[in-house]
């Protein structure tokens, strides 16, 4: 017994580590190391990322085992979208930023552009009012924070625990509900956000440590900027078609 409760430990370990490199983590990754001024910076956002999917996937399997309860699928189904929207909507973004700056351009997050819109909208409704009340010069427009912050990228990664459940990560809230309120499920919930830390870790060091060798490097850099752009309409594609 001791040995099949080893073997199904190191199953959900390994089920884990599979899990953080899913289209959604590595773009997610992705995009936080490339809004990052260094490798360090990056690799802390990515870990909060992280902290905050394992924190959405404890609190799922927790309801899983006691109340057997999963996340409506209308609701999941919203999230999916938004974030295959986002991703689209980011690769447009790429592809037209490298058309109007050539070598001048600079990879942004799709959250950070996310963010720029809604600011955009809110200072020019400001601005209007401003001009509507006969007063221009109360008109102090906002601006978005060169970093989005600690509290942003785990808020990211918490959005990405809820939408787009993958089949591993069903896999292992299912076999939380099997193990049921015991050392067993604990031991699951352990296991596989484990894995999926290490995973999401091992691939955000390897793109901050890559991103920081095509600064010395214009054209591997737009390079990036291409792959970043086609990755995420392939991804964005697959999200919104149901592929992924």
């Amino acid at each position: 017994m001791e040995h099949i409760g080893l073997l199904f430990c190191l199953s959900m370990l390994a089920l884990g580590f599979r899990h953080g490199f899913e289209a959604d983590h590595l773009a997610a990754i992705t995009d936080i190391v490339s809004s990052e001024k260094d490798a360090k910076s990056g690799m802390r956002g990515s870990l909060l990322y992280s902290l905050g999917h394992c924190l959405v996937v404890v609190i799922l399997g927790v309801l899983a085992i006691t109340i057997g309860v999963y996340l409506p699928h209308s609701v999941d189904l919203i999230i999916e979208k938004f974030v295959g929207v986002t991703l689209i909507l980011l690769a447009g973004y790429v592809i037209y930023q490298l058309f109007q700056k050539g070598e001048e351009i600079e990879l942004k997050s799709r959250w950070r552009i996310i963010f720029e819109f809604f600011v955009g909208v809110r200072n020019w409704l400001n601005r209007m009012y401003c001009r509507l009340a006969g007063h221009p010069e109360c008109y102090h427009p906002a601006h978005v924070p060169e970093k989005l912050g600690a509290k942003t990228y785990f808020g990211l990664g918490c959005l990405h625990g809820i939408g787009v459940e993958t089949p591993t990560q069903l896999a292992a809230l299912s076999s939380v509900s099997a193990a049921g309120l015991s050392l067993s499920g604990g031991m699951v919930l352990v296991c596989f956000c484990s894995g999926m830390v290490v995973g999401n870790m091992l691939f955000a060091w390897a793109s901050a440590y890559s991103l920081g060798l095509t600064k010395y490097r214009k054209v591997f850099y737009i390079g990036t900027c291409i792959l970043t752009a086609i990755f995420g309409l392939v991804v964005g594609v697959m999200v919104l078609a149901d592929k992924v």
